[in-house]
């Protein structure tokens, strides 16, 4: 390892440091936010994804507050945007949460798997999908704390009912969690909130402005040569946009309404 490793620096570069200086509420890598990258598989896939970059939020792990906008977006009640999707045979599975954690960064991201159908109205899911994540942005925090006292009771039921489980698999959970919380909580603070963190929503909520996201795009382009590869993957990046700044709470509640 040592002769291999030796030579990586121990820090990062001074302009990665100078890029992702805390200034202006830091977003990491702020000049590649705001755009659409189009990614081509080698096998068959249809897949859409939102991904937020920003600072983690102070104590997340104690209060789960990216869990609550992981149900906030991501249930799948009727009148959700999920049913929509499924409905409509667009999706064959929709989530949210967050798929980055690092010192600096988190990345939530919300994601949708697409049928054919789905892909042919690509257009439309893109657009749904940022509205919906417009919506989460428009709720108060009397309605986020309501959503939050509904999930502590869920998670804690949860918890006081919990199955026996094979002990290497309690074992190696937690010897994880050890890095995070304390012995004496290290059963149930992984799996229910401290406390409800209304600056930290409030925080999540400004994060998921379109400007702070980026949108990525997984598909097989139309053609099966590489000319037509060469020429799908051109056309993608003419579509390359930075998203608008606010969506009106109306105008998403009017798009939902001719889906849901």
């Amino acid at each position: 390892v040592e002769q291999h490793f030796s030579a990586v620096p121990a820090e990062p570069p001074a302009e990665l440091k100078a890029t992702n200086a805390a200034a202006n509420g830091f977003f990491p890598f702020a000049e590649r936010l705001a755009r659409r990258v189009d990614v081509v598989p080698v096998r068959e896939m249809r897949r859409v994804e939102i991904l937020y970059p920003a600072p983690p939020v102070p104590g997340w792990r104690e209060s789960h507050v990216y869990r609550l906008f992981s149900h906030v977006l991501g249930h799948e009640g009727s009148h959700s945007l999920h049913a929509a999707l499924r409905r409509k045979g667009w999706a064959r599975s929709f989530s949210a949460g967050y798929a980055l954690s690092i010192q600096d960064c988190i990345a939530f991201k919300v994601s949708a798997e697409l049928t054919k159908e789905g892909e042919a109205h690509l257009d439309e899911v893109i657009d749904l999908m940022f509205r919906w994540v417009a919506r989460a942005r428009e709720l108060d925090v009397a309605t986020l704390g309501r959503i939050y006292e509904e999930e502590q009771t869920l998670n804690q039921m949860s918890f006081d009912w919990t199955e026996r489980s094979a002990p290497e698999d309690v074992a190696s959970g937690v010897a994880n969690n050890l890095e995070y919380y304390p012995p004496d909580l290290v059963l149930l603070r992984p799996r229910v909130a401290a406390f409800f963190d209304e600056a930290g929503a409030k925080k999540i909520q400004a994060g998921l402005a379109p400007e702070h996201a980026v949108l990525v795009v997984t598909r097989k382009p139309s053609g099966a040569g590489a000319e037509d590869a060469s020429a799908a993957a051109a056309e993608e990046e003419e579509k390359r946009r930075v998203f608008p700044l606010e969506i009106p709470l109306k105008q998403v509640i009017s798009m939902l309404a001719t889906v849901l």
